[in-house]
């Protein structure tokens, strides 16, 4: 549960309802994230309210609607340009939400990425991911590239990302677990 829920908890932003919802995948439906230890020992349900939610596509149908400061929607798909089923995929994402922009093939870049985590209250992504079992500091999405090779490891994610309060990302992409 440490190795697991330390990373996560470092990126929560310190907000007042102490709540999490979780959108489980696969085998995690049947995994009790909120009976794992966090890094001081204590158990997750101690000191956050723990919520599942079936899938991301009625969670936002939950969700009450945002401040018209915050975009709703920002979906990035294709971004190498052969995955067609990824541009669908957000497409049908995006009708789920009053405003909100889609960024397709080289649109979806790596740095219009990170700038969307700081605006958007929900932002999908359809792309190709690298896991590397044996340093997971370096798998990564690949995202089109903007002066960079296109690549956005976990390392960097880790490093250079806090999520706004109430936001949510949702990846589908190949080797993300």
């Amino acid at each position: 549960g440490r190795a697991l829920l330390g990373p996560i908890l470092e990126r929560l932003p310190d907000h007042p309802s102490r709540a999490i919802v979780v959108v489980p995948h696969s085998i995690l439906h049947c995994f009790p994230l909120q009976a794992c230890s966090m890094p001081d020992g204590r158990v997750l349900a101690d000191e956050y309210t723990v919520s599942y939610a079936p899938s991301g596509a009625l969670l936002a149908l939950s969700r009450p609607p945002r401040p018209s400061t915050t975009i709703d929607f920002v979906g990035f798909a294709d971004p190498t340009n052969d995955l067609p089923c990824g541009r669908v995929e957000v497409a049908l994402a995006r009708e789920l939400f009053d405003r909100g922009s889609i960024l397709v093939g080289s649109r979806a870049s790596r740095q219009r990425f990170l700038r969307s985590l700081s605006t958007s209250s929900w932002i999908h992504v359809a792309c190709h991911a690298t896991r590397n079992l044996s340093n997971q500091g370096d798998s990564y999405l690949l995202m089109s590239p903007d002066g960079s090779s296109g690549k956005l490891s976990l390392s960097v994610i880790r490093r250079d990302v806090v999520l706004t309060s109430g936001s949510t990302v949702f990846l589908s992409a190949c080797e993300t677990g």
